[in-house]
């Protein structure tokens, strides 16, 4: 998929109807994870994957955007803790590729995002993409009016996208993430059919 024509998600649509479960910790879902053994569903795993916002920013097997990390091959990097410590504590490590910045401008406004790459670093503007959850929106900041700009530790990705997900359906949406969107992984054992 071209990431320039990702289809428009819309992040209402896609929490509508979504209900409080828990406020997921990461020991109560590593501690689920560690003694998981059931064959997980990839439908669900899949549909999970929208339904927690994740196909806005990641793109995983082709699906979704490419606003944070690829999700392809995440397994093959980092544990199933690791995994679901980045979900649940977003902000722990956020890699300077993809953290926020804000930026002052000498006329005393303040812009917070993520910057978009323009391949060339002598244009007169900054581009910046304040909305994770739009990253189609853009704000062009012209370069001579750009006081100060300092990092952002906090990641872009919120904290609590896991709350409104059962244990089934996030164990099904760490299955989902780990087979990097490949039907015939291990994991779903065939359960689904």
């Amino acid at each position: 998929m071209n990431e320039n024509r990702a289809p428009k998600l819309d992040y209402a649509k896609l929490m509508a109807d979504r209900t409080f479960v828990k406020e997921w910790t990461l020991d109560d879902l590593a501690n689920a994870a560690a003694n998981d053994s059931s064959p997980r569903s990839f439908e669900n795993g899949k549909k999970m994957y929208s339904a927690a916002a994740c196909v806005l920013c990641h793109q995983l097997g082709g699906d979704g955007r490419v606003f944070g990390p690829d999700l392809t091959s995440v397994a093959s990097r980092f544990s199933r803790r690791d995994i679901l410590e980045s979900i649940v504590a977003p902000s722990k490590v956020v890699s300077e590729k993809y953290r926020n910045v804000t930026i002052e401008t000498t006329e005393g406004e303040s812009y917070t995002g993520q910057i978009v790459l323009q391949g060339d670093y002598r244009k007169s503007g900054l581009k910046l993409a304040p909305n994770p959850f739009d990253p189609d929106q853009i704000q062009e900041i012209p370069k001579i009016k750009i006081a100060s700009q300092t990092q952002s530790l906090v990641s872009a990705m919120p904290a609590g996208l896991l709350n409104t997900l059962t244990q089934e359906d996030i164990l099904d949406l760490l299955a989902y993430v780990e087979s990097g969107g490949n039907e015939e992984h291990p994991t779903f054992r065939r359960r689904d059919k």
